[in-house]
C-alpha cells in the first residue's frame, strides 16, 4: 500500500486553516444560526463523525511515533529493525485508510445534509451550523488530527531525503569498489584546466524511491 496515498482523501480537510478560538459573539451568532437551521432529514450522527476522528487521531500519533523511529534505522541500515517497524506502520495505515474511508461516508452525508458538494465539504463548515459546545468538539479534533496528518507528511519528507541520501552513498561505494572512472578538473602548473576521467553518474542500486 502506498502510504502517500492515504492522504489524498484529506484535501478540503488540509487546505482549511485551524480554527480560530470563538469569541462569545461568534459563539452566540452560532448558535443563533444553528437554531434557525431547519432541515427535512434529520441531521448525521455528530458523536459518530467525532469517535471516527478521535481514533485517527490516535492511529496518527501511533504512526508519527514510528516515523520517528524509522529514521535513525534508516541512517544505521539496521535492516531487521527496520523490518519490524515497517510492519508495524503497514497495519496501522491499513487501519488509517478503513477509518478514513468511514470518515468519507460520514462527511458525505454532512455534505448532502448541508446542499453542498462532498468535494467541498469540511469540518469548518460542519462547525459553523453547530452549536457552540458541539462546534468546540468538533473543531477541537480537527485541528488535532490536521496537526498530526501535516507532522506525519513532514517526516514521510524527512526519511525520504534520508534514503535518497543513502541510495547516493551506496552507489558511491560501489562506483569505487568495481573501479569506475569519474571526469573531473585540476589546474596544471601553468593554470590551465586539465580534464581527468569521471566516473558514469547513473545509478548503480536503483535511486528512485
Amino acid at each position: 500500500m502506498n502510504e502517500l496515498s492515504v492522504y489524498k482523501s484529506y484535501g478540503p480537510f488540509l487546505n482549511t486553516q485551524r480554527t480560530e478560538r470563538r469569541t462569545e459573539a461568534v459563539k452566540e451568532r452560532a448558535s443563533r444560526d444553528s437554531s434557525s437551521f431547519s432541515h427535512d432529514r434529520p441531521r448525521p450522527n455528530l458523536d459518530l463523525l467525532i469517535s471516527i476522528l478521535e481514533q485517527e487521531i490516535h492511529l496518527h500519533e501511533s504512526l508519527l511515533a514510528k516515523k520517528k523511529e524509522e529514521r535513525p534505522l534508516l541512517a544505521t541500515g539496521a535492516m531487521n529493525a527496520l523490518q519490524s517497524v515497517t510492519e508495524e506502520m503497514s497495519e496501522q495505515i491499513r487501519r488509517i485508510q478503513s477509518l478514513e474511508e468511514q470518515r468519507q461516508d460520514e462527511m458525505s452525508q454532512w455534505a448532502e445534509y448541508l446542499g453542498t458538494a462532498s468535494s467541498k465539504i469540511t469540518l469548518k463548515m460542519i462547525s459553523h451550523m453547530l452549536p457552540p459546545d458541539d462546534a468546540e468538539r468538533l473543531s477541537f479534533v480537527g485541528d488535532r488530527l490536521r496537526d498530526l496528518v501535516l507532522a506525519v507528511r513532514k517526516e514521510n519528507i524527512m526519511n525520504e531525503l534520508l534514503v535518497r541520501r543513502s541510495l547516493r552513498l551506496l552507489n558511491e561505494e560501489v562506483r569505487v569498489l568495481i573501479g569506475g572512472k569519474e571526469e573531473t578538473a585540476s589546474y596544471s602548473s601553468t593554470g590551465g584546466v586539465v580534464q581527468q576521467q569521471r566516473r558514469s553518474r547513473s545509478c548503480i542500486v536503483d535511486c528512485r524511491v
